[in-house]
């Protein structure tokens, strides 16, 4: 049987309380991660069903008279194609940090327990 001093006590109930609180923190953390991927996700579908609609749009305006409309709509679907590659971009760094942000999570819990 192992006795423990009251100054062994303290330290273990420390200990304890700031694995708690870190452990809070990193859901806490995960959470908004999940949340700014998600949104992220939202933003790049909705950039790709834009453009999407833009490429139908140009298409079927190179089947009619085009002229300055089609030239609009070609500045314009650049411009949503440079949104979704920033978009993308934006995505994958923050899928990036997740996994970073997971590695880290398990190895603390590792350590932790």
């Amino acid at each position: 049987m192992i006795v423990l001093c009251r100054c062994d006590e303290e330290q273990v109930a420390e200990l304890e309380s700031i694995v708690k609180d870190l452990r809070d923190q990193l859901r806490e953390q995960e959470e908004n991660a999940e949340s700014v991927i998600a949104k992220w996700q939202e933003s790049c579908n909705a950039l790709e069903e834009r453009n999407s609609e833009l490429i139908s749009a140009l298409e079927s305006s190179e089947r009619s008279e085009a002229g300055a409309n089609e030239e609009a709509m070609m500045v314009k679907l650049e411009e949503t194609e440079k949104s979704l590659a920033e978009a993308r971009e934006s995505l994958g760094a923050e899928a990036d940090a997740e996994l970073e942000w997971q590695r880290k999570s398990m190895v603390l819990f590792a350590t932790a327990t």
